[in-house]
């Protein structure tokens, strides 16, 4: 149901790349550029400074971040309350674990838990504390 938009320019504020941006959610780069230039036209102001190859948030596109960050919360929220109605659990889960954890113990528990959650999606990283902290900080 959310704006898909705000999904595209929430990636770009966060990652200030348009390029990091459309890897992370599997869109052409044409395409994100696409949306926040739809975004830029309706809120009548450019959201971004580019200079070079970088680019910074505007005061306008650090007001926007904040709300889009609430909109899209709200969003999931009621996503998620609204599948409680009907007792189904959906959502994403991202999980780090260490190389040992995610080789012998989640291959034990994983099982049961998927078969639970079966419209859920899963996304592992097995690794440093700090890749984990890379992966999770992605949600979106």
């Amino acid at each position: 149901m959310s704006d898909f938009r705000l999904k595209v320019f929430q990636s770009v504020a966060k990652n200030l790349s348009f390029t990091k941006a459309s890897q992370e959610l599997f869109v052409s780069q044409p395409a994100i550029t696409k949306h926040i230039q739809e975004l830029e036209t309706m809120y009548q102001t450019r959201l971004f400074e580019r200079m070079g190859n970088k680019i910074l948030l505007t005061d306008a596109g650090r007001l926007l971040l904040e709300h889009c960050e609430k909109i899209l919360e709200d969003y999931g929220r009621l996503e998620y309350e609204m599948n409680l109605l009907r007792n189904e659990h959906t959502g994403e889960l991202r999980l780090g674990a260490s190389t040992t954890i995610a080789q012998y113990v989640l291959p034990l528990c994983w099982p049961a838990s998927s078969r639970s959650f079966r419209k859920c999606l899963y996304h592992f990283s097995a690794g440093t504390p700090l890749r984990w902290k890379r992966h999770c900080r992605n949600i979106v």
